[in-house]
């Protein structure tokens, strides 16, 4: 019933969205994740 529904793009779309969210919140110049990490490069680069 998922399948004839259509629910599977729904939630693969869903799913992909989360993952983007996801890695946006990584991406954030916080110490404690990779953006952190990347700043801190990006500043020793420098």
């Amino acid at each position: 019933m998922l399948l004839e529904s259509g629910g599977w793009k729904q939630f693969l779309a869903f799913a992909g969205l989360i993952s983007l969210a996801l890695a946006i919140f990584n991406i954030l110049p916080i110490p404690a994740l990779d953006g952190g990490r990347l700043l801190s490069v990006i500043i020793q680069w420098i």
